[in-house]
C-alpha cells in the first residue's frame, strides 16, 4: 500500500508554548510516572480557527463534557489516524489529543466520527481558563494508558510513545502558513511520487487525496478498474458487483492480479498496481 504521511493539521502554525516551556513542562520532566509533551497552537491568531486535517481522523474519545469540575479535566478530544501514517519518526496510527474546544463546539462532535480530510469542526477555545483561543495539543503512538495525574501533579494523555509536533508531522507549505514554529525543526512532507513510478497521469489526478483505493472507497475511477479487471481477468471479478464502489469481488480480483504480477498482495489499488494494471492495457 501507498505511504500516506502524516501533514500538519492546521492552516496556520502558530506555536506559542513549547512541550518543554511554562506549564507544559511539568508533564513530563522529572515526572516518575505518566507523560506527554503537549505543545500549544494558537493558529492565525484572531478569530478563532479549526482544526483541518489532512489525513482522515475517527473520534476514540470525548473527554470534559458538563464535568470540568471533574479530577481538573478541561473539554479534549482523542482523535485516531484511519489509516497508518507515515511520519518523520516512524509509521504506525497516529493518536492526536486536542483540548480546550468550548463546551458548545465539543458537544457537536460524536464518538466514532470520522473527520475527513478538511473536516471543519474542531474550534480553538478558551475551556479551562485557558489564556486565549488555542488548542492543547499532544501526539502519540502505540497503546492508550489513559488520562493519567502524573507524579508532577500534571494530568497527561499516556500513550507508550508520546511525540514531539516535528515527530508527529511533516510540514506541508502549500497548504499551512507558518507564523511561529518555535524553533521546532520540521522535515517537509517528501515531494517524490509515492511508488518512484513513471504514469502518464499524475497520482493526485487520479487517485483520492490519501493516494489510493481501498476496500470501502467509491470513485469513477474504481468503476473503471473495476470494468477493466472483469474484461481482463473474469475470473476473479464478479459481473454484478461492478460499479463505482471498491467492494469485496474487485479486493480479491486486485489481490490475485498482485499474486500473479509479484505485488504486494493488500488488495488495494495504488500506484504501483495501477503502473502494472497499464502494462495489461489498463486505459486511465
Amino acid at each position: 500500500m501507498a505511504k500516506e504521511y502524516a501533514i500538519y493539521p492546521f492552516k496556520y502554525m502558530n506555536i506559542t508554548q513549547r512541550h518543554d516551556q511554562g506549564n507544559h513542562l511539568p508533564h513530563w520532566k522529572n515526572s516518575k510516572d505518566n507523560s506527554d509533551k503537549p505543545w500549544d497552537e494558537a493558529c492565525k491568531d484572531s478569530g478563532r480557527s479549526y482544526f483541518e486535517p489532512k489525513n482522515d481522523f475517527k473520534v476514540e474519545e470525548i473527554i470534559g463534557i458538563d464535568t470540568s469540575s471533574t479530577k481538573g479535566y478541561t473539554n479534549a478530544v482523542r482523535l485516531k489516524s484511519v489509516n497508518k501514517l507515515t511520519t518523520p519518526y516512524g509509521t504506525d496510527y497516529l493518536y492526536v489529543t486536542l483540548t480546550h474546544m468550548n463546551e458548545s463546539n465539543l458537544k457537536q462532535v460524536k464518538k466514532g466520527q470520522v473527520l475527513k480530510v478538511g473536516t471543519k469542526i474542531l474550534l480553538e477555545g478558551t475551556d479551562g481558563n485557558a489564556w486565549g483561543n488555542h488548542f492543547h495539543v499532544t501526539a502519540n503512538f502505540g497503546k492508550y494508558y489513559g488520562l493519567l495525574q502524573n507524579s508532577n501533579d500534571s494530568w497527561c494523555f499516556t500513550y507508550k510513545k508520546s511525540l514531539l509536533p516535528n515527530e508527529a508531522f511533516y510540514l506541508d507549505k502549500k497548504y499551512t502558513t507558518v507564523k511561529n514554529a518555535a524553533n521546532y525543526s520540521f522535515k517537509e512532507v517528501p515531494k517524490e511520487e509515492k511508488n518512484n513510478e513513471t504514469s502518464t497521469t499524475k497520482t493526485e489526478d487520479f487517485f483520492p487525496k490519501k493516494g489510493y483505493f481501498t476496500l470501502g472507497d467509491t470513485h469513477k475511477n474504481v468503476g473503471k478498474i473495476a470494468d477493466f479487471m472483469y474484461k481482463t481477468f473474469p475470473a476473479y471479478t464478479n459481473k454484478k458487483a461492478l460499479g463505482d464502489y471498491y467492494g469485496p469481488y474487485l479486493q480479491k480480483s486486485i489481490k490475485e492480479f498482485q499474486k500473479r504480477t509479484g505485488l504486494e498482495q493488500d488488495g488495494s489499488t495504488g500506484p504501483k498496481t495501477l503502473a502494472k494494471l497499464k502494462k495489461y492495457g489498463f486505459n486511465e
